[in-house]
């Protein structure tokens, strides 16, 4: 008696398997026999491996989920932000798979992504949306499938992934520093003062303000303390009068035919900042000229 294994048969079908037999000799028969089998359904749900699925990488505009399953298959990820005074919702396999994640009123869907998966094999799917933001609490359902036919098997309950947290990677860029006089005429005993335009696009909670103010020719103000001040990007982003962080020169203070250097830091909380400086001369006719960057104008 000789048992042959055959890999690969599809489930739930009508197979016709030929089988010639040969002795030792080399001496085959000459019709094949014809065994008819009917393979049962495949009722068994994949799993996933113990220790998966795992958040692998977290960055500012994404996240990798890496999953390994028993069996060949499909993998679903269904990623919710939930409002933090509700329960969470618990959806199942199926919903997962339909990518609706039981989202309600206080549930909303972000994300929905899935991936093919061998047996036993790492996959590592990244989820990304322009739903999704820094400095926010999201949750993940993850679920998956094998592909028996005709009807495919789910896990029987996906694995829920909470506080995913993408980091702040908040750039801030100094669109422009001004330098400006606070009157029509500028004297010695005049005030002078500076403004700054900061691009806050992907930055959240709070951005921090530095300033400092050097007399180039006779470093009169070298080594002045930084002036810090916090602005919320909420406040930045309307636009409000607290975009514009104002430093002004006592009255008092500016010399005729004095070079003065005005700089700011702004940097945000993920720790990435910016630099900008604005040069002024108080000229001899009592008018001002700004340096930016580079370029010189007349005000």
């Amino acid at each position: 008696t000789s048992t042959i294994v055959l890999v690969g048969v599809p489930s739930d079908s009508a197979v016709s398997v030929y089988v010639v037999c040969e002795d030792a000799a080399g001496n085959s028969q000459s019709v094949p026999s014809l065994v008819a089998v009917t393979t049962p359904p495949d009722l068994l749900p994949p799993t996933f491996e113990p220790g998966f699925p795992a958040i692998n990488v977290v960055e500012g505009e994404y996240f990798v989920v890496e999953a390994v399953i028993s069996e060949a298959g499909t993998i679903f990820v269904c990623v919710l932000q939930v409002d933090a005074d509700v329960p969470l919702p618990s959806p199942s396999a199926a919903l997962v798979r339909s990518g609706r994640c039981d989202a309600g009123a206080d549930a909303t869907l972000v994300a929905f992504v899935s991936a093919d998966a061998e047996a036993d094999t790492s996959v590592l799917i990244t989820v990304s949306s322009a739903l999704m933001a820094p400095g926010v609490s999201y949750v993940a359902f993850v679920s998956a499938s094998d592909h028996a036919y005709p009807v495919a098997n789910d896990v029987l309950a996906p694995v829920v992934i909470t506080n995913i947290v993408l980091p702040d990677t908040c750039v801030p860029a100094i669109r422009s520093l001004v330098a400006v006089p606070a009157s029509a005429e500028v004297r010695r005993k005049d005030a002078a003062q500076v403004s700054v335009d900061v691009d806050v696009s992907r930055c959240t909670g709070a951005l921090q303000f530095s300033w400092a103010v050097d007399n180039v020719a006779r470093a009169a103000f070298a080594d002045a303390a930084f002036v810090p001040a916090t602005r919320s990007v909420a406040e930045l982003q309307a636009g409000a009068s607290a975009s514009r962080r104002i430093l002004k020169l006592p009255a008092g203070v500016l010399e005729v035919g004095a070079e003065y250097d005005f700089r700011v830091h702004v940097s945000g909380i993920g720790g990435l900042s910016a630099t900008a400086t604005a040069s002024i001369a108080v000229a001899p006719l009592s008018k001002i000229t700004a340096v930016i960057a580079g370029g010189r104008t007349r005000t």
